[in-house]
């Protein structure tokens, strides 16, 4: 009997309760199980799917194994290994099942990492490494406290003027109720619609809500970063960029910094950068809010070997690092060629994937437009 087999042997015991099949099966690596280990999951899964009882029988078992066709040698591994499968789990190796699966986890996550690098692939060892070893870490600290049950306490986590969003558009205040931090919105649009005007737009709206000490962190993938503080210098005084240049540098600072947000806009070039080296930046600025200019260009998540599963990897990291570190996080996405000229595209369209993108975040604000030469100024908001 294989070593892995005996690493999984808690889990196999707890998973003869019916009680505890759906909770522990599924936590389960992908690949890396030994071939008695994967027959025993495997019956599990039609045993449960078959029966009704509370508690794995194995008469039943053989039985269903019978009607279901598997070999004598099949069945025989079950028999042979059922005498240690029906014992109990003692209460310690139950605690520390989530541990054990956590670390055969990251040891399957790393071999597929470091055998894509020596494959030739496209690879950001370190970061990649140290995110699946800092995942662990997490995983493996079970020392958190649950939240309170005092309504003061609950009011004050989510409800305090801290924790606050509104935005500069009225449809969206009225649509988005109690928005705080820890949450993500997704913005979609076609290229060249207004993308990052509406961001910038936003920024500096939400500049104002900031509490001290924090900013809006804008993490740029896509062009500079003085473009996009040309493009917040514009929306927080209002004027266009002939107007501004019309004004020597000295008023249009000093306009800038009438407005109270000056120093609370950070935008950095992240071009080349990887989804945990922007967890650095986002630990040292402590930012209120993170747009994410383009997020799906950001490197990481690679050894997922399908780009739908990097990307939906990406935002459900975001999505992580807002709740982590309570930021409100505005990942930008590019709209397919199928929302070209369409007022209202739907989430459908959002560049790279059917439902992963869709699936981490709160809300979708898509910005459409229209291919009608009469209406060219006029831009479309869908949520």
């Amino acid at each position: 009997m294989s070593s892995m087999f005996h690493i999984h042997k808690t889990l196999l015991q707890l998973c003869k309760s019916r009680d505890n099949y759906q909770e522990w099966c599924k936590q389960l690596p992908d690949k890396g199980l030994d071939a008695i280990t994967e027959l025993w999951i495997e019956l599990y899964d039609k045993y449960w799917k078959r029966f009704e009882h509370d508690t794995l029988q194995l008469d039943s078992l053989l039985t269903l194994m019978v009607q279901l066709g598997y070999d004598q040698d099949s069945m025989d591994k079950v028999a042979s290994t059922w005498e240690i499968i029906k014992e109990e789990p003692d209460k310690e190796s139950a605690r520390g099942i989530t541990k054990g699966l956590a670390e055969l986890k990251a040891a399957h996550d790393l071999g597929r990492v470091l055998i894509a690098y020596e494959d030739g692939e496209d690879i950001a060892l370190y970061e990649e490494c140290s995110g699946i070893i800092e995942h662990l870490g997490k995983q493996s600290n079970l020392d958190i406290s649950p939240a309170s049950d005092s309504w003061a306490d609950i009011k004050a986590a989510l409800h305090s003027p801290g924790k606050q969003i509104t935005f500069p558009l009225s449809f969206l205040n009225d649509s988005m109720i109690d928005v705080a931090t820890g949450y993500q919105m997704i913005l979609g649009a076609r290229p060249d619609v207004g993308k990052t005007s509406l961001c910038a737009f936003m920024a500096v709206h939400m500049a104002k809500q900031a509490p001290p000490g924090r900013t809006i962190l804008v993490l740029n993938n896509e062009s500079t970063r003085y473009k996009w503080m040309d493009a917040c210098y514009r929306s927080a005084l209002g004027m266009s960029s002939m107007q501004m240049k019309a004004l020597d540098d000295l008023q249009v600072q000093q306009r800038y910094v009438k407005t109270g947000i000056h120093d609370k806009i950070k935008v950095l070039d992240i071009h080349g950068f990887t989804m945990h080296a922007c967890e650095r930046i986002i630990q040292k600025f402590r930012p209120f809010v993170v747009i994410w200019d383009m997020i799906d260009s950001i490197r990481g998540f690679e050894s997922e070997g399908r780009e739908d599963l990097a990307l939906e990897r990406k935002y459900q990291f975001a999505r992580e690092l807002a709740v982590r570190y309570d930021f409100f996080s505005i990942p930008t996405s590019q709209l397919m060629g199928s929302a070209e000229g369409v007022e209202f595209p739907d989430k459908a369209a959002l560049a790279g994937s059917k439902v992963g993108k869709q699936g981490a975040c709160e809300a979708i604000l898509m910005l459409g437009h229209t291919n009608d030469p009469t209406k060219a100024r006029e831009r479309y908001f869908g949520l």
